[in-house]
């Protein structure tokens, strides 16, 4: 068995393409021959065609880049906590004004401009205190405060067959089926 490294489909067609222009068999689409010296750089697009040492490199910067991303990313539970956190102003309610005043308040706290989701959770809240319900659900919800759904099962779901079945297997495994 040889030692030689398996190439990919994808370097196995850049080697006949350099094989195909150091013969002089190789035209572009205008018509003219293709050194082959232009070839020696051409590398695969799909990243599943790169050699294993090139796709880790590869996806190990693409998962730096998204972490360091996400980290700087607030979620919208975050964001809806700390909307939730803030003193209301004096009106008991909040209207499109007070939603505006929200936005400039967190752009103070945080010194950064504020993102559609800040935004969205400051409308969502003067909605919210004006009394529509749905705006308050999903502000409580995106708050990590959504009520959970209890389900409580009591059928028996084991039919007798089932049980006899584990009987024959814990007698076949010297395990004791009760």
């Amino acid at each position: 068995m040889s030692n030689q490294k398996k190439l990919t489909n994808a370097e196995k067609g850049v080697q006949a393409a350099i094989e195909k222009a150091q013969a002089g068999e190789l035209i572009s689409r205008e018509g003219k021959r293709i050194n082959p010296k232009s070839l020696e750089n051409l590398r695969p697009k799909s990243i599943g065609d790169q050699p294993a040492e090139k796709k880790q490199e590869i996806q190990s910067k693409g998962g730096t880049v998204t972490s360091e991303k996400k980290a700087k990313r607030r979620t919208i539970q975050e964001i809806c906590q700390a909307v939730l956190a803030m003193n209301l102003p004096e009106t008991v309610s909040l209207t499109d004004e007070d939603a505006t005043r929200l936005v400039e308040q967190i752009q103070e706290q945080t010194g950064k401009r504020v993102s559609v989701y800040d935004a969205i959770v400051c409308a969502q809240t003067a909605a919210a205190m004006q009394g529509n319900t749905k705006a308050a659900e999903y502000i409580r919800d995106s708050a990590g405060d959504k009520p959970g759904e209890n389900v409580r099962l009591d059928a028996d779901i084991m039919t007798e067959g089932d049980r006899k079945l584990l009987a024959k297997l814990g007698a076949v495994m010297g395990i004791d089926a009760e």
